[in-house]
C-alpha cells in the first residue's frame, strides 16, 4: 500500500507542476514507505506515526493528482 501512495503522490507532483502540498505528500508517502519497508516481517510492529503519515499521504496523494488535472 505504500508503494502505491508514493506513485500516486509522485504522478500528483508532476501534474501540479511541483505544488508545494503535493511536493510534501510525496516526501510524506516516501518516509512512511521507508519505515514500513523496516517492519516487513513484523508489519504489528509498524509505528502508529508512519502508519498515520502514510494513510494521510494516500488521502492527500489523489486530491492533489485531481487539482493537478483539472488545471
Amino acid at each position: 500500500m505504500a508503494f502505491i501512495s508514493v506513485v500516486i503522490n509522485g504522478i500528483a507532483v508532476a501534474t501540479t507542476s511541483g505544488h508545494p502540498i503535493a511536493i510534501g505528500s510525496l516526501v510524506a508517502a516516501i518516509w512512511a514507505w521507508g519505515i514500513a519497508s523496516n517492519f516487513k516481517h513484523d508489519p504489528s510492529g509498524i509505528p502508529d506515526y508512519a502508519s498515520l503519515l502514510g494513510i494521510a499521504s494516500l488521502i492527500v496523494g489523489p486530491i492533489m493528482l485531481i487539482v493537478g488535472l483539472a488545471s
